[in-house]
Protein backbone atom coordinates (compact mmCIF):
# COMPACT_ATOMS: atom_id res chain seq x y z
CA UNK A 1 0.00 0.00 0.00
CA UNK A 2 1.35 3.41 -1.18
CA UNK A 3 -0.22 6.69 -0.05
CA UNK A 4 0.58 9.90 -2.36
CA UNK A 5 0.46 13.49 -1.25
CA UNK A 6 1.02 16.07 -4.31
CA UNK A 7 1.80 19.38 -3.18
CA UNK A 8 2.72 22.15 -5.39
CA UNK A 9 5.46 21.08 -7.54
CA UNK A 10 6.49 17.53 -6.13
CA UNK A 11 4.69 14.37 -5.40
CA UNK A 12 5.83 12.77 -1.68
CA UNK A 13 5.32 9.05 -1.60
CA UNK A 14 4.99 8.88 2.15
CA UNK A 15 3.06 11.12 5.19
CA UNK A 16 5.28 13.97 6.13
CA UNK A 17 4.58 15.76 9.65
CA UNK A 18 5.33 19.81 8.73
CA UNK A 19 4.41 22.87 9.99
CA UNK A 20 4.89 24.34 7.03
CA UNK A 21 1.78 25.58 5.15
CA UNK A 22 3.29 25.23 1.88
CA UNK A 23 4.28 21.27 2.79
CA UNK A 24 0.19 20.53 3.01
CA UNK A 25 -1.10 18.36 0.96
CA UNK A 26 -3.41 19.17 -1.83
CA UNK A 27 -5.02 15.90 -1.63
CA UNK A 28 -3.93 12.60 -1.54
CA UNK A 29 -4.77 9.01 -3.29
CA UNK A 30 -3.94 5.08 -2.51
CA UNK A 31 -3.11 2.61 -4.95
CA UNK A 32 -3.47 -1.22 -4.35
CA UNK A 33 -3.06 -3.59 -6.72
CA UNK A 34 -3.26 -7.70 -6.51
CA UNK A 35 -5.40 -8.38 -3.50
CA UNK A 36 -5.89 -11.69 -5.50
CA UNK A 37 -8.81 -12.29 -2.86
CA UNK A 38 -10.17 -15.76 -2.48
CA UNK A 39 -12.22 -17.32 0.37
CA UNK A 40 -10.65 -20.86 0.44
CA UNK A 41 -7.61 -21.92 2.59
CA UNK A 42 -4.11 -21.06 1.69
CA UNK A 43 -2.37 -23.08 -0.62
CA UNK A 44 0.06 -22.71 -3.81
CA UNK A 45 -0.02 -20.84 -6.91
CA UNK A 46 -0.98 -21.84 -10.64
CA UNK A 47 3.02 -22.23 -10.64
CA UNK A 48 3.55 -24.38 -7.19
CA UNK A 49 6.03 -21.35 -6.38
CA UNK A 50 4.81 -19.50 -3.28
CA UNK A 51 2.42 -20.07 -1.13
CA UNK A 52 -0.98 -17.58 -1.58
CA UNK A 53 -2.57 -16.42 1.59
CA UNK A 54 -6.22 -16.37 0.41
CA UNK A 55 -8.43 -15.33 3.35
CA UNK A 56 -5.31 -13.21 4.43
CA UNK A 57 -5.66 -11.18 1.48
CA UNK A 58 -9.12 -9.16 2.25
CA UNK A 59 -7.51 -8.39 5.69
CA UNK A 60 -4.48 -6.88 4.31
CA UNK A 61 -6.87 -4.48 1.76
CA UNK A 62 -8.83 -3.87 5.16
CA UNK A 63 -5.73 -2.27 7.35
CA UNK A 64 -5.07 -0.37 4.14
CA UNK A 65 -8.81 0.85 3.44
CA UNK A 66 -8.71 1.39 7.30
CA UNK A 67 -5.70 3.58 7.10
CA UNK A 68 -6.85 5.95 4.12
CA UNK A 69 -9.76 6.56 5.45
CA UNK A 70 -7.75 7.77 8.74
CA UNK A 71 -5.58 9.48 6.39
CA UNK A 72 -8.39 11.50 4.77
CA UNK A 73 -7.23 9.40 1.36
CA UNK A 74 -10.03 11.35 -1.52
CA UNK A 75 -9.91 8.17 -3.61
CA UNK A 76 -8.07 5.13 -4.32
CA UNK A 77 -6.76 3.33 -7.42
CA UNK A 78 -7.49 -0.42 -7.32
CA UNK A 79 -5.16 -1.49 -10.34
CA UNK A 80 -6.34 -5.15 -10.91
CA UNK A 81 -6.44 -9.05 -9.85
CA UNK A 82 -8.81 -7.92 -6.84
CA UNK A 83 -10.09 -11.70 -7.20
CA UNK A 84 -7.86 -14.35 -7.36
CA UNK A 85 -8.28 -16.86 -10.64
CA UNK A 86 -9.09 -19.75 -8.04
CA UNK A 87 -12.56 -18.58 -7.86
CA UNK A 88 -13.64 -18.99 -11.16
CA UNK A 89 -12.32 -22.57 -11.30
CA UNK A 90 -14.96 -22.84 -8.17
CA UNK A 91 -17.74 -20.90 -9.68
CA UNK A 92 -17.09 -18.31 -6.99
CA UNK A 93 -15.90 -15.22 -8.87
CA UNK A 94 -18.58 -13.13 -8.08
CA UNK A 95 -19.12 -13.93 -4.58
CA UNK A 96 -15.42 -12.99 -4.11
CA UNK A 97 -16.16 -9.80 -5.87
CA UNK A 98 -18.58 -8.84 -4.16
CA UNK A 99 -16.85 -9.19 -0.86
CA UNK A 100 -13.65 -7.14 -2.27
CA UNK A 101 -15.75 -4.45 -3.34
CA UNK A 102 -17.92 -3.94 -0.27
CA UNK A 103 -14.30 -3.28 1.94
CA UNK A 104 -14.05 -0.26 -0.55
CA UNK A 105 -17.61 0.89 0.51
CA UNK A 106 -18.05 3.96 2.70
Amino acid sequence: MWLLQLTEGEVKPNIMATNSPTDQPLFSFGIIADVQYADFDDAVDFSTNKRRYYRNALLQLRQAVQQWRSDGTKFVLQLGDAIDGLNAQNDQSENALETVLKEFEV
